[in-house]
């Protein structure tokens, strides 16, 4: 048992679930989590890694004491932490479940369409009426703003919604722990995806010719140590000069391409343009292209360009390229569709493997198949048909639109880890959410104004912005393990890694209910406390107020009294979109099936106009060239030499990331103030 990484990767599971909101929301540092690589995991073990294998731990590496499974431990054990405090469900929990009653305030929209009065008793916290003692204190915070005092927190008013979206949020997480337990077989062993981020971790603690406790082999490699040491002196600098400190800078964002915004005024008005067109460089993106095909990393970077090229010509035809995510947009129903397809393609290539374990579940013998598989299916019935119930029961939703919302939420978990485990893509997200689907498939007439918002809410509680998607955690932990020297079983890990993060969630939502009631929602993270939390509000407000303009109003409520499949009334064009998304995807992975030359992966289409997709696009186009340099002008004895310094690079980002974070908590802490963040990775 490696026991120095148990300990020190519970120690950060804890660190990570009671500190992340505070500092990113409020010392505004470098996020602790943010993607599906933390930087308060791996920042962590690289500098474990550093400390045991160098000079002053060598001889404790040498022996044992030390060793590349405490590596591993640190990694597995504290990501198992980071689904839930972080951007993927409580760093905007308290605003769109205990803000809105303060919104609406000021929110005349709402209360001219009446939209308020479709919302179901215990979804908001005090129903979403505004409390002195319960939702006044989240925006001004209670006592003297600096301390923090569980007292504060309105528990027994709370406690609905805790029981609502907890329980849902622990029965989504249990699902996706089964779901990875299930597809880790067939994709690690069958299908044998990359698993970037796990490549990594090998290649950081691959020991040497002379034994198995020998020193990591990266730490004799003088390009390790130009990597790290080169962009940890870049951001040293650069973080100096942005806490205010004259000193020389590096260029890593480049606004030399803005003036040709003018020379295509069409696609610098699309979304995103202007990221685009100032692009800035993420060294770690840049080396895990080296870990990734070409074709993966080539389809990334174009993805933009087509994005743009798209937008402009709906600009030309006198429309918008729309891409809210919570709206029927072609850009988020095209990546809902490409989401759907690429998840047809999954279950088509691992068919077998899948039907193997579902018979192994319902007790017919299957040698193939392991038991935690026929567990975790199982297993993944149940936690299915908990968070269906519970989601009817609470949110007073058709049982039949519960369990179609929850599947494609487990759809969309499944892709966004599916590309972590097969692109290296550590910072997504899908910009779009359920609702989009159901809102295609069944129209605003057949879902009626009350499943719309149960529909809503359920979308932006829960799939706001899935950055770190458990499942995503879960399948690279599995892969991880696979690669110890004595491989523990995958239902043990999974055993364990569902119970931090179970206790994780239970912790990181205290944390997050006594910051915000304390100190009052950050003023900072307008989008996470006002923008997110009014999308389901102003969504229902405007249908509500074109149909009644339209004297459409009571003919839909009765129309939807009969039931939702009766009065189901599909939009053609959004449809359209979205069966547009499941075909590009089919065929595009279909033709990378079968023909050997075809140049472009699906993940061009699940990524389009996303986000994350903006933001690295030119670090994966500049990482793939100088890939493609490299093999064509030295061969793959250069590629395999010149993986020390892509190493170094990513391990360089990591520690700078960490040592910020560090330096702002002590400015913090010795001077009561917060410096401006220095972000390194996207955020």
């Amino acid at each position: 048992m490696p026991w120095v990484g148990v300990i020190l990767g519970l120690i950060l599971a804890a660190w990570v679930s009671a500190f992340t909101l505070f500092n990113d929301a409020y010392l505004r540092q470098p996020l602790m989590t943010g993607n599906l690589m933390p930087t308060s995991v791996y920042g962590p073990a690289v500098l474990l890694l550093l400390l045991a294998g160098g000079a002053l731990g060598r001889s404790l590496w040498r022996r044992g004491v030390v060793g590349r499974a405490d590596v591993v431990a640190v990694v597995v054990i504290g990501t198992a932490a980071c689904a839930w405090p972080g951007t993927n469900f409580l760093r905007t929990f308290a605003g769109s479940t205990g803000n809105v009653a303060n919104l609406a305030k000021t929110a005349d929209a709402w209360r001219d369409a009446g939209a308020l009065d479709y919302l179901p008793d215990g979804v908001l916290l005090a129903d979403g009426r505004e409390t002195p003692g319960v939702t006044d204190t989240l925006t001004a915070g209670a006592g003297d703003g600096d301390t923090l005092d569980p007292a504060a927190v309105p528990w027994s008013a709370w406690w609905p919604v805790l029981r609502l979206w907890g329980g849902l949020a622990l029965l989504l997480g249990a699902a996706s722990l089964c779901l990875g337990v299930i597809v880790h077989p067939q994709w690690a062993r069958y299908e044998k995806l990359p698993y970037p981020l796990v490549r990594f971790v090998e290649e950081l603690t691959k020991p040497g010719a002379d034994g198995a406790h020998a020193r990591p082999a990266v730490l004799r490699s003088r390009l390790f140590w130009l990597g790290l040491l080169g962009v940890l002196t870049i951001h040293l600098f650069n973080g100096l000069s942005e806490w205010g400190f004259e000193l020389i800078t590096f260029q890593i964002k480049f606004n030399q391409f803005a003036a040709m915004q003018s020379l295509l005024p069409g696609a610098a008005q699309v979304q995103g343009a202007s990221e685009q067109f100032r692009p800035a460089i993420y060294f770690s993106v840049v080396a895990f292209v080296f870990f990734i095909r070409g074709d993966v990393s080539f389809s990334v970077g174009v993805s933009n360009f087509l994005w743009l090229a798209l937008g402009a010509a709906f600009l030309a035809r006198g429309q918008s390229l729309g891409n809210n995510p919570l709206e029927t947009d072609p850009g988020p129903l095209l990546r809902a569709g490409a989401y759907l397809g690429f998840a047809a393609m999954i279950a088509y290539l691992g068919r077998r493997h899948y039907g193997r374990v579902a018979a192994a579940a319902v007790g017919l013998r299957r040698p193939d198949t392991s038991a935690a598989s026929a567990w975790a299916a199982r297993g993944l019935v149940l936690s299915v048909a908990g968070a269906v119930w519970l989601l009817a029961a609470g949110v007073r939703l058709d049982w039949r639109l519960s369990l179609l919302a929850v599947l494609v939420l487990l759809v969309m978990l499944l892709i966004l880890a599916r590309l972590s485990a097969e692109t290296g893509m550590f910072y997504l997200e899908p910009n779009w959410m359920p609702l989009v689907v159901l809102a295609a498939w069944f129209g605003f007439e057949g879902l009626g104004p009350s499943a719309f918002l149960g529909l809503a809410l359920f979308s932006t509680v829960l799939a706001g912005a899935p950055r770190e998607p458990l499942l995503g955690y879960v399948v690279n932990a599995l892969r991880l393990a696979d690669t110890a020297d004595k491989r523990p079983r995958a239902g043990r890990v999974a055993l364990g890694f569902g119970v931090v993060a179970a206790a994780s969630l239970v912790l990181a939502t205290g944390a997050t209910l006594v910051v915000s009631h304390s100190l009052g929602l950050s003023s900072f993270d307008t989008w996470a406390n006002r923008g997110h939390p009014s999308l389901p509000f102003d969504a229902l407000s405007d249908r509500l107020s074109d149909l009644t303009a339209l004297d459409q109003l009571e003919p839909t409520l009765a129309a939807v009294a009969d039931g939702h499949f009766a009065a189901a009334t599909p939009d053609a064009g959004a449809m359209l979109w979205l069966g547009l998304g499941v075909a590009l995807v089919v065929g595009c992975a279909s033709a990378r099936l079968r023909l050997p030359w075809w140049p472009i992966h699906p993940v061009l289409f699940l990524v389009l106009g996303t986000s994350p997709a903006i933001r690295v696009g030119w670090s994966f186009l500049i990482g793939w060239a100088v890939r493609q340099a490299v093999l064509r002008l030295g061969g793959v004895r250069a590629f395999h030499a010149t993986l020390p310094l892509a190493v170094g690079a990513i391990a360089g980002e990591l520690l700078a990331a960490v040592g910020w974070q560090a330096a702002g908590l002590a400015t913090h802490f010795f001077t009561d103030r917060s410096p401006g963040g220095y972000f390194i990775l996207p955020n």
